[in-house]
């Protein structure tokens, strides 16, 4: 599906390492998150991406929507509590209507509790996150595919081996938290913003 090529391998790898978001959506919501590590493994996610700003007030979240097809901002308050490794929201206008997730990995140190992964299982059956970051941005993401393979960069071309796809092989241009994939003959251009935890 998708491929790059690096500078220096090892260095190239470091800089591309992380969680990758798809900058454009359908309008259904779907979108794509790549996950490099610097072992040289990828895997790529397609699936809903909804991208909220969040706040804590006490032991309220509040998240801010804003939804590009519309140009509308819906906001909502939900009360919420961690204890241990739990995260549970409750919904305003049933308490008996609660989300409950699990922390994935660990609480991090000098930032609210709640910042981080949690997952939980989804109404549709898969395991769904929610990514809590310092910056404000809260991300759910809900999978309907996930593949994993290998990926070699260097000197800005992306190579990616990934299961149950051919090989690719794209140009990219990496700028600090934002990575592009330049079109080719067989692909547009694509626009993904590292998510910083």
């Amino acid at each position: 599906m998708l491929a790059v090529s690096v500078v220096s391998a090892k260095a190239d790898q470091r800089q591309i390492s992380g969680k990758w978001a798809a900058d454009d959506r359908t309008k259904g919501g779907l979108g794509t998150v790549i996950i490099f590590t610097d072992d040289g493994s990828v895997t790529n996610i397609f699936g809903e991406l909804v991208d909220f700003k969040y706040r804590v007030e006490g032991e309220t979240i509040i998240q801010t929507y804003d939804d590009p097809s519309t140009g509308t901002s819906s906001q909502t308050t939900l009360p919420y509590s961690i204890v241990g490794d739990k995260l549970t929201e409750v919904d305003p206008a049933n308490a008996a209507n609660r989300l409950e997730m699990t922390r994935v990995g660990t609480a991090k140190p000098g930032v609210t509790p709640i910042v981080g992964l949690w997952t939980y299982k989804h109404y549709t059956g898969v395991m769904a996150t929610v990514q809590f970051t310092r910056g404000g941005l809260e991300q759910l993401s809900v999978p309907m595919t996930v593949a994993s393979g290998r990926y070699k960069l260097q000197t800005g071309e992306l190579t990616m081996e990934i299961e149950g796809q051919p090989p690719s092989k794209r140009k990219i241009v990496l700028s600090g938290d934002h990575l592009t994939f330049l079109a080719d003959a067989a692909e547009h251009e694509q626009k993904f913003t590292r998510i910083v935890p």
